[in-house]
This record gives C-alpha cells, sequence and structure tokens, in this order.
C-alpha cells in the first residue's frame, strides 16, 4: 500500500498564508500532529518513508521513523509547488483564488501542475507493491489523489488535505518500477471484416480517397494479413484479432484510436468523433489487451463524448513516453480539454499546437505528420505554420536528446510521418512505416534511419488511399 500524508502545522499555516517552498517549520502543534500521525501508523510495518526536502516535512518524518523504526529518505519529486508572487499572501487573496481555478496551469511564472505530475508519477512507479509513506505537502497530495482517483476540473481544484492527514492507495495497479520505456515488441492489430471509405470520418481527413472498388475489404484483408506477417518474420510478436461482419465499422483496422496501453499497467479509453468508429469498442479485443497486457487501472474518457469533446488516442497524441511528453496538433479530433485531464491523470506534459497541410486544413491527427522514437524524431514542422508554436516542437524535441529528422508536406502526404519505433523479441530496434512513406525519404534519409534501426516496410495502397491511415494507425502497441 501506499499511504501519503502532509505535514504537520506550521505558522503559516496556522495563520492561512500561502505555503509553497519558503521552509518554514513544524509549529508547536505540528509537532504534536507529527506525534499522534507516528503513532497511527506505527503497525503499518512500512518498508520505508520518503519525504519532501523541506523542512516541515523531513521534521514529521524524523517524528514518524523514530516511533516506526523505518528509515527515511528525502526526495526532491516530493517538493512543494511554487506559488510565485502569491507566496506568504493569505488564501483568501482574490488573484490567488482566480489564479487556483486556473486547474492546469499552476501559479504565474512557475512549474505547471502537469510537470509536477511528470515528476510525482515517476517517483509513485519506484513505490508499486511495496509499503510506503509518503511525506509531503498539499499541491502534492492532490496530484496523487489524481493518479488514483478520477476527479474533473471542481474536485482537482478543491481538493485539500489537512495537515498530517493520512490518506491510503492501493500501489498494486501500479506495473513495475522501474523507468518508462519508449517501445514494445508486442502490438495488437485488427483483420477488418468490413473495410471502406468512411464517409463519417471523410469531412475531416483529407487523406481519405473516395471511389472504392468491388474488391476493396479483400485487398485491405489481404494488405492486413501480409503486414502481420512481415512483423512476425522480424521478430514482432503481434495479436491479431478479428473484426466482426456486424455492426459494420469500415475503420476497425485502426485499433490505437480507441484505446492504449501503458507500461504502468493503464488501460485508457478514448471519445471518439465519429458515431460509427465508437462501435469498434469490441469486448473481445478488450478481453485481448488484458490477457497480454496485465491492465491493472483504467481511465475512461468515452464520457467526453456526450460533451463533443474528442481525443483519438495515438493517433491524437504522439507520445514521448519516457520523457512524458504528448505531442498534438488541435483537430476536431483533438481536444485540449480532454488532453489536459489525461496528460494530469499519466503524469504527461502536454504540447499543444495547431497544424495544417497544403490545402490549409488542419491535420486531423498527429500521428501523420509527427513520430518520436528512442532517438529519431521524424517531423514535418512545415506543417506548424505559426513560427512560436514550431520553434517550440523544435525545442522540445532537442531537450528531450532527439535527433529531428524534418519531412515535407509532399512527404508527409505520403505518410512519412506515419511511423512506430518497435523492438523485436531479441531487443533490436525496428521502424515500421509503409512502402508508400518510405518511398517518399530520400536517399539521405532512409541512410539514416537504416544506421539506427531495422527498417519494415509493408505494403499498404488500399487502406492508406480509402482509410487515409498507414502503418503506425494500424498498430496499438502492448506494454
Amino acid at each position: 500500500m501506499l499511504y501519503v500524508a502532509r505535514h504537520g502545522e506550521t505558522e503559516w499555516n496556522a495563520l492561512n498564508k500561502v505555503l509553497g517552498r519558503t521552509d518554514i517549520p513544524l509549529d508547536a502543534r505540528g509537532t504534536g500532529q507529527a506525534r499522534e500521525l507516528a503513532r497511527s501508523v506505527a503497525d503499518l510495518e512500512l518498508d520505508e518513508i520518503i519525504a519532501s526536502p523541506l523542512g516541515r516535512t523531513r521534521q514529521t518524518a524524523e517524528i514518524i521513523s523514530a516511533e516506526t523504526g523505518a528509515g527515511y529518505r528525502t526526495d526532491d519529486r516530493l517538493i512543494e509547488q511554487e506559488f510565485g508572487r502569491f507566496e506568504g499572501v493569505d488564501r483568501s487573496d482574490r488573484g490567488f483564488q482566480e489564479a487556483k481555478r486556473k486547474y492546469c496551469a499552476g501559479y504565474p511564472g512557475t512549474e505547471s501542475h502537469f510537470e509536477m505530475a511528470a515528476r510525482v508519477v515517476s517517483l509513485l512507479r519506484e513505490t508499486a507493491g511495496r509499503n510506503v509513506l509518503l511525506v509531503t505537502h498539499g499541491g502534492i497530495c492532490r496530484i496523487i489523489r489524481n493518479y488514483f482517483e478520477e476527479m474533473d476540473r471542481e474536485d482537482f481544484v478543491c481538493f485539500s488535505q489537512a495537515n498530517c492527514e493520512l490518506r491510503a492507495y492501493d500501489n498494486s495497479v501500479i506495473r513495475g518500477s522501474g523507468p518508462s520505456v519508449q517501445t514494445t515488441d508486442t502490438v495488437l492489430m485488427v483483420r477488418p471484416a468490413a473495410f471502406g471509405f468512411n464517409e463519417e470520418t471523410a469531412a475531416s481527413n483529407a487523406f481519405q480517397k473516395k471511389g472504392e472498388g468491388s474488391g476493396t475489404a479483400a485487398a485491405a484483408c489481404r494488405e492486413t494479413d501480409a503486414y502481420i506477417a512481415l512483423l512476425r518474420e522480424n521478430g514482432i510478436s503481434v495479436i491479431a484479432a478479428e473484426d466482426t461482419e456486424e455492426p459494420r465499422t469500415p475503420d476497425a483496422v485502426f485499433p490505437n484510436n480507441w484505446f492504449s496501453v501503458h507500461d504502468d499497467g493503464t488501460l485508457v479509453l478514448y471519445p471518439m468523433l465519429a458515431e460509427n468508429r465508437r462501435l469498434e469498442r469490441d469486448p473481445a479485443v478488450l478481453e485481448a489487451v488484458r490477457m497480454n497486457a496485465d491492465v491493472r487501472r483504467t481511465v475512461d474518457l468515452t464520457r467526453f463524448e456526450s460533451e463533443g469533446l474528442f481525443l483519438e488516442g495515438t493517433g491524437s497524441m504522439v507520445l514521448d513516453r519516457v520523457n512524458r511528453i504528448a505531442y498534438a496538433c488541435r483537430s476536431p479530433r483533438t481536444s485540449a480539454a480532454v488532453l489536459e485531464y489525461l496528460c494530469l491523470r499519466l503524469g504527461y506534459r502536454p504540447l499543444l499546437f495547431d497544424a495544417a497541410g497544403r490545402s490549409g486544413a488542419q491535420i486531423y491527427h498527429t500521428n501523420v505528420m509527427m513520430h518520436v522514437g528512442s532517438r529519431i524524431a521524424v517531423v514535418c514542422t512545415e506543417a506548424i505554420r505559426d513560427p512560436v508554436q514550431r520553434s517550440v516542437v523544435r525545442e522540445s524535441l532537442r531537450n528531450a536528446g532527439k535527433m529531428i529528422m524534418e519531412i515535407s508536406i509532399d512527404q508527409m502526404e505520403h505518410f512519412a510521418g506515419n511511423m512506430l519505433e518497435l523492438r523485436s523479441g531479441d531487443g533490436e530496434p525496428c521502424l515500421v512505416m509503409s512502402r508508400t512513406a518510405h518511398d517518399s525519404l530520400s536517399e539521405d534519409q532512409t541512410a539514416v534511419l537504416e544506421s539506427e534501426m531495422n527498417l519494415i516496410v509493408p505494403a499498404l495502397d488500399c487502406i492508406e488511399k480509402y482509410g487515409g491511415g498507414s502503418a503506425r494507425c494500424m498498430l496499438a502497441e502492448i506494454f
């Protein structure tokens, strides 16, 4: 179990002042609270106590450690958020209350709640399956509760944990205790039963082409089967799920839009714009996921559909899983509100921008114009018209240690951005892209990619033409 306690009272707490990183010790009442907390946790058989490095949390942890015999250490990831110019003001201050209600932004000039969540979640992973007590601050207590329990905007803004209040969370829902990984050797694919041009998605997907013939569905099946075989030949484990004739789901071959799996054991279900795409949520597919992924926690976002808000999985987002950044271009299928909600739950930082194709229409899915791998990022920055946004995306990728390979609008329209890095069963890195994408690359670009990874190149002409998606869209990663 994970136990989370806020530190004992300080003079500023008693005076109702905003207290962030100002290092104020416990007052007499706070010391007494810490002793009471120590007595209440004496029988928990704690493996470890981890505290914020600030004095008030260290004092609280020292008292508990002396009472229980459990050792304690400090960790900077548990330090309180910064409040900037609001530090030390009365908590009823109008400016502070207005800033507090901005939900995800943090306080002017300080760390955002997303950045807080990213550091805290990285620590939570390390507590998995152990009896650990975290001694921390009110803002961190809020982030931790939001990881384990669903909180809407109002819950998040208003949540408060009292001084030396203890809360318990089941950290067995966190799978694994190491750092996040970018790639997997296992994917799920869906063999289509009724593939074809989807009228409901065409308005927002300029990559789709109308005019399919009678043999389109059969051609899509052949392409999918050949793709599955090619992946397996290259050491990738493929879970092949079967689509059904009814209900008719012409885009079932693109499962990454309705669910994603994460290496901490989280399964996310996504809200989708087209009503006939929502029918792709097949219980049999989810059962196959659960059998292969050891799912511990489910985050269900489908309720946002009733609000007209959408986020279509790892189509809408391109994830840097190691650095916990979610890149996303705005579109009718990618809502900032849902993206922010999910990033807070997962401990990611969202990087939202605008991207458009040759015609000026919004790009419907980020994974059409961008790929982020372990070492290389392939991105069509030309599609990001705003120079400030373009610079921010490039800087973020560079700061994450990625080598940036620029592709043109023409290459993007040939699905060159729609790539996915995997690893074979023996750990060799592989990069998957379609034949169309591969043929659009220059010799120099291909040489760079081949120097880093084995290239897996399926032919997907029919699926690309009528479905408007390519190699990456057909793969749901299983961790």
